[in-house]
């Protein structure tokens, strides 16, 4: 997930929105702009948990959010897409290809939680890759979870 600041548009708003939504922080619904009302929600966020409080979603303040349950995602890399992972794509561009823009639908493979994105992609004419010129496609996206953390003791339990 990129780094999100006042401005900014697209799905991964509208999932730190729907995550203060949930936490309480911000009322209506998400729309993917990130306006007034969410820089101040992920200012109150900031503020709540004790991080710089700037309205900018960088590494820490989207560490903390995943901790409390934010799911987010990365794109797949090129050496991670296997041929389930292609079958996959090509049935979201077979059934959703005229949907707009950033319209996302999750899926599991082998147990893991991925994101189809429709977006405008290019091949140049005359390249290996048809068809040639701007057309709708699927970018992969792929959860990113938190590693294994220590586990945290009172002075009791030793």
């Amino acid at each position: 997930m990129r780094a999100m600041r006042k401005g900014l548009r697209g799905p991964d708003v509208e999932r730190w929105q729907g995550f203060l939504i949930e936490q309480g922080l911000l009322d209506g619904r998400a729309d993917g702009v990130f306006g007034d009302r969410t820089d101040a929600a992920s200012r109150a966020f900031q503020q709540r948990e004790g991080l710089v409080v700037d309205g900018i979603v960088g590494a820490k303040t989207l560490a903390c959010a995943q901790a409390l349950g934010l799911e987010t995602y990365r794109r797949v890399r090129n050496e991670e897409v296997t041929p389930e992972l292609t079958d996959q794509a090509k049935r979201l561009l077979k059934h959703h290809w005229h949907e707009p823009y950033g319209s996302e639908y999750p899926f599991e493979v082998g147990g893991r939680r991925y994101v189809g994105r429709i977006e405008q992609h290019y091949h140049p004419p005359g390249g290996p890759l048809r068809p040639w010129g701007y057309h709708p496609g699927v970018s992969l996206f792929v959860a990113v979870t938190l590693g294994p953390t220590e586990p945290v003791h009172d002075e009791a339990s030793g």
